[in-house]
């Protein structure tokens, strides 16, 4: 077992015979953590908010699935009626936009913030933006790239997912 003095005399106990390695390795990352960010910070709460962030990412992704597969069958609809395949992509992410919006709304993001026009305004500008990228993305894989519709479909769509996590979460609920 070592001991270790930080610059403020404080002694920390460090080695596997130690029954507290646990908390003083805790308060050794609690004031690294204070220094790096010049904010407090607990062991404890940045486990919670992981384990947040995943439940939160698990349940996007459920929601995602729904909305994956009406943007699917929609796309697949209207590229049945030779709807050109970028009117039928902005179409289908449309329709998928709405249902995320109220399943993210009422079931992933929950308890965040309360609904309003500002908020339905930075989901739909988050949304556009993964539109954006992934209509680019279709067009470069499909069109320059000669890939199947369809495939260049998934890899649009995987880009989307990204996009619209981190920015559901981070500005959006």
């Amino acid at each position: 077992m070592r001991k270790m003095i930080d610059k403020t005399g404080k002694t920390y106990k460090i080695g596997k015979n130690d029954k507290n390695n646990k908390n003083t390795l805790s308060d050794l990352f609690n004031k690294l953590f204070d220094k790096l960010f010049n904010k407090p910070s607990n062991m404890f709460l940045c486990k919670n908010i992981f384990k947040l962030s995943f439940i939160q990412f698990v349940k996007f992704n459920i929601v995602g699935v729904i909305n994956t597969a009406i943007d699917f069958c929609v796309f697949t609809l209207l590229t049945f009626l030779s709807v050109n395949s970028l009117l039928a992509q902005a179409i289908s992410y449309g329709c998928g936009m709405v249902n995320s919006y109220f399943l993210n709304r009422n079931w992933t993001f929950a308890k965040r913030k309360e609904a309003g026009i500002w908020q339905a305004a930075r989901f739909f500008t988050v949304n556009l933006t993964a539109l954006g990228i992934s209509m680019a993305v279709m067009y470069l894989v499909n069109t320059v790239l000669m890939v199947n519709v369809f495939i260049s479909k998934l890899a649009a769509t995987a880009l989307g997912i990204a996009v619209n996590f981190l920015g559901n979460k981070l500005w959006v609920f």
